[in-house]
């Protein structure tokens, strides 16, 4: 994370937010929705189920995108090993 977005994030906040196991969680279901459906939460929707505020939550989506690599897919090998 740069030091641009560490100054933004709000008081209380861990600068890395994908250490938090909760906000992960949120983020993977967030972007899994995002990825599966036509027509999803919005931001402010989420924000308003999980109790964080809608700038967090952007920080933590980016940044657990980014974690994987914005890839999305499971590849043919990896789904036979959860098969």
């Amino acid at each position: 994370m740069d030091a641009a977005t560490e100054a933004t994030l709000p008081a209380g906040v861990s600068a890395d937010p994908i250490l938090c196991s909760r906000r992960t969680f949120l983020a993977s279901i967030m972007i899994s929705s995002k990825f599966l459906q036509d027509r999803t939460f919005s931001n402010r929707a989420w924000s308003k189920i999980s109790g964080l505020n809608v700038k967090e939550l952007g920080i933590v989506e980016r940044r657990m995108l980014s974690a994987i690599e914005f890839d999305l897919s499971v590849g043919e090998s990896e789904w036979q090993l959860w098969t």
